[in-house]
């Protein structure tokens, strides 16, 4: 059977019952009708495109903000890390500076101070260091450091070194990108045996030095930036001799955390 076009049916409801009630109804199918039309024309898909597109917008967002090689330090973490940025709060103490995270060329510290030779931190860390040094001493440990503050262009002369000795990739596992080391922060120290070159070995955690400040650094706001087991969080291999200063109530937090720095400056620091 033929159906009556909508636009009949509503002529000869005005024309028997001329009503307002019935203009009103009118309105509302006309509405249903041009909706229904409007939405038998739309692509089916149209629903799940704008559904895709939406998730690849926020996937490309993500993706800016986490590095592979941080994104499974983002499971416990409880903020995104972002991507080749340059932060300017290198004067904070709990600052992120990773292999995404760096600092600019011409940062440094206002307040470094001479702590062996050449060798300089900022004050608040000299002082924690003195102290350690001094602790350590009184149980027959002599603390030595190879390495304090550098410079970008420090950084740089470090890196080109252990490209030109162990190749590029692998530098990147232990030699940071020119900006993007902890050493630039003034607060990073790395330590070796007296009287010896530098002592940069994963055994130097099974020496009398290591062993002493993986239980005592702790207690002066030192504490190890790149341990062992979270390679793939750090980026870097693991190094016994490599120590930053946080300070001590924020060396304590970490310590109950449970988490390496990298994956506590994530949760609690800046950037």
């Amino acid at each position: 059977m033929t159906k009556n076009p909508p636009q009949l049916i509503i002529f000869r409801m005005f024309k028997s019952k001329g009503k307002l009630s019935y203009l009103i109804l009118t309105l509302i199918i006309l509405t249903s009708l041009i909706f229904v039309k409007i939405n038998d024309l739309r692509p089916k898909s149209d629903a799940n495109s704008t559904a895709s597109e939406s998730n690849s917008v926020l996937g490309e967002s993500l993706q800016e903000k986490v590095s592979p090689i941080s994104i499974t330090a983002t499971i416990s973490a409880q903020k995104w890390v972002p991507s080749n940025t340059i932060t300017y709060k290198g004067d904070n103490l709990l600052v992120l500076i990773n292999k995404k995270i760096g600092l600019p060329p011409n940062y440094e510290p206002s307040d470094l101070v001479f702590v062996a030779g050449t060798l300089r931190l900022r004050k608040g860390a000299a002082n924690a260091y003195s102290n350690m040094v001094s602790a350590a001493a009184r149980e027959g440990i002599p603390l030595v450091i190879s390495s304090a503050y550098r410079s970008y262009t420090d950084q740089q002369n470090t890196f080109n070194y252990w490209v030109s000795k162990s190749g590029s990739q692998q530098a990147q596992t232990f030699s940071a990108f020119p900006g993007h080391s902890q050493h630039q922060l003034g607060t990073a120290v790395d330590f070796t045996l007296a009287g010896g070159s530098s002592f940069f070995s994963e055994s130097f955690g099974q020496t009398a030095q290591g062993s002493w400040l993986s239980n005592n650094a702790s207690r002066f706001g030192f504490v190890l930036s790149y341990p062992k087991g979270k390679e793939s969080i750090t980026g870097y291999i693991y190094e016994p001799w490599h120590y930053r200063y946080i300070g001590v109530e924020n060396a304590k937090r970490l310590a109950s955390s449970g988490l390496c720095l990298e994956e506590f400056l994530q949760r609690y620091g800046v950037w």
